[in-house]
C-alpha cells in the first residue's frame, strides 16, 4: 500500500514540475516573441541622418553633377550613412568650426592640424590624406629636395594651408608677408596666386590634393594653369579626419562608431577603392583598426 502511495506521489510530482516547465517555456516564448530583433550595425548606421558640411576647398569634395557625384570624400559618406544631408557652405574650411559648435547633427572632413578645428572630436581612423604640392612655371628648374630646398623659392599661399607642417614652420619662421613668403587671405583664388606667379611676383603657389593625370584639383585649375605651369612632387600630407559635434553625446558616439564600422566594410567591399579610382585617385592602404 506504501509503495502504491510513493509511486503516485512520484507521479504528481512529476506532473507538477512538467506542468511549471511548460508555464516557464510559455513564458520565455512570449517574451522573446515581445522583444525587438537584434539590431545589425549596418542598420544603425543606415538609420543615422548627420548633416554634412562641406565646402568646395579640394579635389576631395568637387562636385560633378553630370553623374551626380560629391567628391571622394563626400561619396565616402554618402556610402557609410545612406540619410545624410549634406549642405555647402559658401565660406571656407574655418565655418566649419562654427557648425560643429551650433549643430548637435554636425559632420565635417578636414585636416587634422587645421588650427580651427583643434580640440573638436574626430573618428580615429583617417578617411584620406591631404598631399601639398607647390605649382612653379614650366620653365622654373626646380624641384623639391627636402624642407631646406623651399629656401630656394619665393611662395606664395593662403592661411588655408598653414595646417600643413612645413608652411606652418615657414610662416612662425619668416611670418606671412616676407619675400619668401607671403600668406594672402583664404578667399584668394588659385587664378590670383597663379597671376602673381606668372607676375615675377613669386616663384610657387601652393595647392592641395592628389596627383593624377587630371592634374590637382583640375574643378578649379583652369586650361591655362595645367599647360603653363608643372606640379612638384608631395611635399607635405595631413591626415583627413571625420569631425562630429559632441552637443548630442550619444548621437556623437553612435557617429563615430558606425563610421569606423562603415568604412572598413567599404574598403573591403571594394566601394572605397572605386570611389577614389572614379577620381583617378590612389587608394591609401587603411591603417589598422584602432584598439577597441
Amino acid at each position: 500500500m506504501i509503495k502504491k502511495v510513493n509511486i503516485a506521489l512520484a507521479i504528481l510530482f512529476a506532473l507538477l514540475f512538467g506542468l511549471k516547465g511548460l508555464k516557464e517555456l510559455k513564458v520565455a516564448r512570449e517574451r522573446d516573441a515581445a522583444a525587438p530583433p537584434p539590431v545589425s550595425a549596418d542598420q544603425v548606421r543606415s538609420e543615422l541622418a548627420p548633416t554634412v558640411y562641406y565646402v568646395h576647398w579640394t579635389y576631395f569634395s568637387a562636385e560633378d553633377p553630370i553623374s551626380n557625384r560629391n567628391g571622394v570624400l563626400l561619396d565616402m559618406l554618402r556610402a557609410i550613412f545612406p540619410n545624410a544631408r549634406f549642405v555647402e557652405l559658401p565660406e571656407k574650411v574655418e565655418s566649419f568650426a562654427e557648425k560643429l559648435r551650433t549643430d548637435p547633427h554636425a559632420v565635417v572632413a578636414g585636416f587634422g592640424a587645421h588650427p580651427t578645428l583643434a580640440g573638436f572630436r574626430s573618428a580615429p581612423t583617417p578617411m584620406a590624406y591631404g598631399k601639398l604640392i607647390l605649382m612653379t612655371l614650366r620653365s622654373n628648374p626646380w624641384s623639391f629636395a627636402g624642407a631646406e630646398s623651399l629656401d630656394q623659392l619665393r611662395i606664395v599661399t593662403t592661411k588655408s594651408f598653414l595646417d600643413y607642417g612645413i608652411l606652418r614652420e615657414r610662416y612662425e619662421r619668416l611670418g606671412g608677408d616676407s619675400p619668401q613668403f607671403r600668406v594672402l587671405s583664404a578667399d584668394t583664388s588659385l587664378m590670383e596666386m597663379a597671376a602673381m606667379v606668372e607676375a615675377g611676383e613669386a616663384d610657387a603657389f601652393a595647392v592641395s590634393g592628389d596627383i593624377g593625370d587630371k592634374g590637382v584639383a583640375i574643378d578649379t585649375m583652369s586650361i591655362r594653369i595645367l599647360q603653363r605651369f608643372r606640379k612638384s612632387k608631395p611635399i607635405d600630407r595631413d591626415n583627413v579626419l571625420l569631425y562630429v559635434s559632441t552637443l548630442d553625446e550619444p548621437f556623437a558616439q553612435a557617429i563615430v562608431e558606425a563610421y569606423e564600422t562603415g568604412l572598413r566594410n567599404i574598403d573591403a567591399t571594394g566601394e572605397r577603392h572605386r570611389i577614389f579610382d572614379y577620381y583617378e585617385m590612389v587608394t591609401t592602404p587603411l591603417p589598422p583598426a584602432p584598439a577597441p
